[in-house]
């Protein structure tokens, strides 16, 4: 028995933070099982935990070595740590980091990346400071306390190869991760060292670390063609058209369902369809209110618009750099807003109510949302467009506007009703589905969830689409007037452990709900996958007018009309440094390429509809023909006009909604 000369066996240097990395890597691998992610493959799985694992290492390692700095410290903490308070103290720390970590997983999934950031850090370092307690209270401190430090610095590389090994644990360890993506998108944003957006470190994704001008493989270097003129002229009998879309609306819980199951959430609609035009496989082009919406009225792919810089001025008004001499409009907001905000530049791509208007349609929008009014560019060929119509009905943003939204259309069809024989293009944007999820006025409040609220915010949108077509029976405009029913994009309610919109590219993001009824038109439903750059031609082609040549869509008149004629379908998602990603929908096979973090993912919608098995090692080829071929799409589509340099970088709007 040693006597009491005999010093304590101090810990070795590593047991702190290799102690919480293990912890936070059976918590990364909780996360990742909890959100379906983690690959069915047992390389790929392998991969997975190894790249997690160093990452966490890694971190935990750095931290360790940061608190080991702290030197002034180490004494009062050693007391703590050994005194009555230290097995509570470690309680409370593993307490604080769990809850970090659990609002980590759950809260704003690949949202808002400075939120996510510092619940990681803040996970982790609680995690390594309960360990460190733990520890000290076995013995002294190491000597050797550069250690830690320095085997978390020798772990970044290990993360880096091992995240490269397979390209399946690569989008399951960067795209779904939890604490292992939060280091990894830290160390993406301080290996940019050329600043264009794509980083190196664990990513992997920029071919030219040290070359701004090379921050994608070469996809969107196409050089902007001219924009000709349209001056469509209406056909000697021309029809009307109404145009109705609504915000964050999920197509399983539409007519446009493919099981059918989607059309009891809104009966309506579900009448409207059995007159109409289904299609079943719309995509809308981003997951984003604006640029999908920019692009459904322009015909063209968000990235083959320009966007600038829009300045908010003191005075409140906004001036579009793309058109200096324009006179500031007013700022239609109900409260404060970002100085800076990125506009789709639609002035040099004509939209369809611009050609409608030039060819003599009553043109009139009614859109409660702060990112389609005037200012941004979605006005133009628009003879009514409300410049207070947030103020007015959205006072806090997240107001029930669907009501008062429906009641300006319903006047506006009823007034035209009085001129039969002058044409009208009305456009209505309903809102209400979009989150925060409210209970609209005489709603069945029961069940009090987020999913029960979207619902009854759904069957609040089908009345007043009802409305709307009672109207059009009423005044027997019905009979003259196509009437096209859609969504900007759709919404998560847990899959994949995700929520809202603007995190990714899953069909519950992108896939939407597409009607078009018009007169003379049979009822049918449509598989082939299209896009809602389609729309724009498809409407007029329907009107009997010629599309404008700027437009990217395509008529989809042959497939209304039974003839097959599938084509590849793109979309995009942009949400600040963190999200962005690109698909390619080709028959039964749908590829998404997150160029910002450096990995592909491919699945078989048809086998797969749940988007849960990723094959993009198991099936080489189809993924590179299909990453070939979503680079030439890209190359073909993207025109870009060049806005003029602004002062200071853009803040984009993207990242806002």
């Amino acid at each position: 028995m040693p006597d009491d000369d005999t010093p304590t066996p101090r810990p070795p240097a590593l047991l702190a933070p290799a102690l919480a990395a293990g912890l936070a890597l059976l918590l990364e691998l909780s996360g990742l099982t909890w959100r379906e992610a983690l690959p069915a493959a047992p390389a790929a799985l392998l991969a997975t935990g190894l790249a997690a694992g160093a990452l966490l290492f890694a971190a935990a390692g750095l931290i360790d070595g940061l608190l080991s700095a702290l030197r002034p410290l180490a004494p009062p903490a050693r007391r703590l740590a050994t005194g009555r308070f230290g097995w509570p103290l470690f309680a409370l720390l593993l307490i604080a980091g769990l809850a970090a970590w659990t609002a980590d997983l759950t809260l704003y999934v690949r949202l808002y990346p400075g939120y996510h950031l510092a619940l990681g850090v803040a996970a982790l370092l609680a995690f390594t400071l309960a360990l460190r307690l733990a520890v000290a209270r076995v013995g002294p401190p190491p000597a050797r306390r550069w250690i830690a430090p320095l085997a978390g610095l020798l772990a970044l590389p290990v993360a880096h190869l091992a995240l490269q090994m397979r390209e399946d644990a690569k989008a399951a360890a960067l795209g779904r991760g939890v604490l292992a993506a939060d280091v990894a998108w830290l160390g993406d944003r301080l290996s940019d060292l050329d600043r264009d957006g794509a980083g190196w470190l664990f990513t992997a994704a920029d071919p030219a670390p040290l070359d701004s001008a090379r921050a994608t493989p070469g996809c969107l270097d196409a050089a902007p063609p001219p924009a000709p003129a349209w001056t469509p002229t209406a056909p000697a009998e021309p029809l009307s058209l109404l145009l109705i879309t609504v915000d964050a609306l999920r197509r399983d819980h539409t007519p446009s369902d493919p099981g059918g199951a989607g059309a009891r959430h809104m009966p309506a609609v579900a009448t409207l369809a059995g007159q109409s035009a289904v299609f079943t496989a719309a995509y809308a082009p981003a997951a984003m209110t604006l640029p999908s919406i920019a692009a459904l009225h322009a015909g063209r792919y968000p990235w083959a618009l320009a966007w600038a810089p829009t300045v908010v001025a003191e005075d409140e008004s906004v001036r579009h750099p793309l058109d200096p001499g324009r006179r500031p409009a007013p700022w239609p907001r109900a409260w404060p807003g970002d100085p800076r905000v990125g506009t789709p530049a639609l002035d040099r791509h004509p939209t369809l109510a611009e050609g409608l208007r030039a060819a003599g349609y009553a043109t009139a929008g009614w859109p409660p949302h702060e990112t389609l009014l005037a200012p941004f560019g979605l006005a133009r060929g628009f003879a009514t467009y409300p410049p207070d119509i947030v103020r007015d009905l959205n006072v806090n943003g997240v107001s029930i506007t669907g009501h008062a939204a429906t009641n300006l259309a319903a006047a506006f069809l009823t007034e035209r009703a009085a001129h039969p024989e002058a044409p009208f293009f009305a456009w209505v944007h309903l809102f209400d589905p979009h989150s925060p999820y409210h209970w609209p006025p005489g709603t069945d409040t029961t069940a009090d969830t987020d999913l029960a609220r979207y619902r009854a915010e759904v069957l609040y949108t089908d009345l007043q689409v009802a409305r709307l077509l009672t109207v059009l029976r009423r005044t027997g405009l019905e009979r003259r007037t196509v009437v096209a029913f859609t969504a900007d994009h759709g919404e998560a309610f847990g899959e994949r452990g995700a929520g809202y919109h603007s995190t990714g590219l899953g069909d519950e993001l992108v896939t939407v709900p597409l009607i078009i009824r018009a007169p003379g038109l049979p009822p049918s439903r449509i598989d082939t996958p299209v896009s809602l750059v389609d729309v724009a031609p498809t409407l007029a082609g329907l009107l009997g007018i010629a599309p404008a040549p700027t437009w990217q869509g395509r008529d989809l008149r042959p497939l209304m009309r039974g003839a097959p004629a599938p084509a590849p379908v793109l979309a995009e998602v942009a949400y600040e440094d963190i999200h962005r990603q690109y698909l390619l929908r080709d028959g039964d096979w749908t590829l998404i390429w997150d160029w910002g973090r450096g990995f592909r993912q491919l699945f078989d919608v048809r086998a797969d509809p749940d988007q849960l098995d990723d094959r993009i090692v198991a099936e080489p080829a189809r993924a590179e023909a299909m990453t070939a071929a979503l680079c030439a799409a890209l190359r073909r589509t993207a025109g870009l006009q060049t806005p003029p340099a602004a002062p200071g970088p853009p803040r984009p709007l993207l990242g806002v909604e």
